[in-house]
Parts: C-alpha cells; structure tokens; sequence
C-alpha cells in the first residue's frame, strides 16, 4: 500500500527523484483518506530539498502530476489547480505538460 511505500522512502539514506515520484505514483493511486495531503507534503519536501542544493530530488512534471491525481481522486480540484499553479511558478526550469493540464481538467470532471 502507499503508506508502506512512504515509510520505505523514509528509510533510505538518499532518496533520488526516482524514488519519490514512485511513492507519489503510489498516492495518486491509493484512494486512501489522506493520500492527497501525503502526496502534497511529499511534493512540498522534494522542493525544500532541491531548493537547499539535493540536485537528486528535483521535482520533476511527472511529480506534479502525481499530486494533482490524488487531489483529483480526493475530489478537490481547487486544490489540483494550486499544484498547478505551484509548478507554473516554480524556478526548476519545467513547464506544464498535456498530462499535468489534462489531470487538472480531470479534477474538474470527476468532482462533479
């Protein structure tokens, strides 16, 4: 389950970005109460990382992309449109994909 794969994570020495955007994988599609806001945190701790220097745990588009599915699967596209957002803003140099806006528009759809 996700919550074996968050403590999996926590238990490696060096996480890669690999590493994370594999649990975060596995929160977007877990459907557990509470994935969403793990996957935030996840997401939110891959950037303090990278903004302190961790060149190896750079958020990546298919991080995003991971957390705006567990918002969109938590039903809360408002919250899919802030992780949007953060990634337009974000300076690692990477831009929105069609699979980050066609997860957002998905949050949209599937709230309803």
């Amino acid at each position: 389950n996700a919550e074996g794969a968050v403590r999996l994570l926590d238990r490696m020495d060096q996480p890669d970005s690999v590493a994370f955007n594999s649990v975060l994988h596995a929160l977007s599609k877990s459907g557990e109460e509470g994935s969403a806001e793990g996957a935030q945190a996840l997401l939110e701790r891959m950037e303090r990382l990278s903004r302190r220097g961790n060149e190896q745990v750079c958020p990546t588009v298919q991080s995003y992309t991971s957390v705006i599915m567990a918002w969109s699967r938590a039903k809360e596209p408002a919250m899919a449109e802030r992780v949007l957002q953060r990634l337009e803003r974000s300076d690692a140099g990477i831009q929105p994909d069609t699979a980050v806006f066609t997860s957002v528009i998905n949050s949209h759809i599937t709230s309803e």
